[in-house]
């Protein structure tokens, strides 16, 4: 779905026109995380960064700068971790797998917390 939406990015900018694109990348083209795709961006794709210049450039739009927010994630994992823990038996009450469900979310917050920081 990336190509068409870098596509309709391209055709609804004004001619000259400034576009920002504010998103979650992957460092590597992998698939993304079956508990990402199910329970956090249902049916969604996290794609990495030179994909998405890849098909900015392909149509032929430029990129003038990248930022890198992963320096801040840490605190909305640590939202994210509170609220989940804080509903946690009604997701273990409603969500088939509920227990390994919360295995997987604590398994991939882990990771995330252990990743590099690359500002630092």
């Amino acid at each position: 779905r990336l190509p068409s939406y870098i596509a309709d990015v391209k055709r609804v900018l004004e001619p000259e026109g400034l576009g920002l694109l504010h998103l979650i990348s992957s460092v590597r083209e992998e698939p993304t995380s079956p508990l990402i795709v199910k329970y956090i961006f249902p049916g969604g794709y996290i794609p990495s960064l030179s994909e998405v210049v890849r098909h900015i450039s392909n149509q032929d739009l430029v990129v003038c700068d990248v930022e890198n927010l992963g320096a801040h994630y840490a605190l909305t994992l640590d939202y994210w971790a509170a609220n989940f823990e804080r509903n946690i038996e009604w997701v273990e009450a409603r969500v088939a797998g509920g227990d390994r469900l919360r295995q997987e979310w604590q398994q991939k917050r882990n990771e995330s917390e252990g990743a590099p920081d690359p500002i630092n």
